[in-house]
């Protein structure tokens, strides 16, 4: 497999779901875990994809979508309602997913980009990144070091 494909494949699965997407690109394509920098800034980027459907209005549609791809999947109904529930967040992961790679591709793209907060996972970056909170930390450490 080359190189783009490999790459696209393991960001495919990354995407599936914010919480998972590591784990499914360790089970499901045999990737290795990456370092923990890497593994944040792909979660970090994972969760900013599906902030950006949800922002945009196509996180909604997209939840119906697979709710109803369910129902066409399970039209007895034998699925109990947390199954059904499972495989229709399973097929919402697959549609982000999917539509991630369209991105990438540059064969879609967001007609307005959706205004979303910095997504910020570990206590160091949120600190780099806010000049305040990194001098009150030295303010009340220069504190604790005079009181004692």
């Amino acid at each position: 497999m080359d190189l783009d494909r490999t790459a696209a494949q393991h960001k495919f699965y990354t995407d599936l779901s914010p919480q998972s997407g590591q784990l499914l690109a360790h089970i499901l394509g045999g990737f290795d875990p990456p370092s923990m920098d890497i593994q944040e800034a792909e979660v970090r980027d994972t969760l900013t994809l599906w902030m950006k459907m949800q922002a945009s209005g196509a996180g909604d549609m997209l939840g119906d979508a697979a709710w109803w791809m369910q129902r066409a999947l399970d039209p007895k109904n034998r699925m109990n309602r947390a199954e059904a529930n499972q495989q229709a967040d399973e097929l919402m992961g697959f549609a982000v997913a999917a539509i991630s790679q369209l991105m990438e591709a540059k064969i879609l793209q967001f007609v307005k980009e959706p205004d979303i907060p910095e997504v910020r996972l570990s206590t160091y970056e949120m600190a780099a990144n806010d000049a305040e909170v990194i001098a009150d930390l030295e303010r009340r450490l220069m504190e604790d070091d005079n009181g004692q």
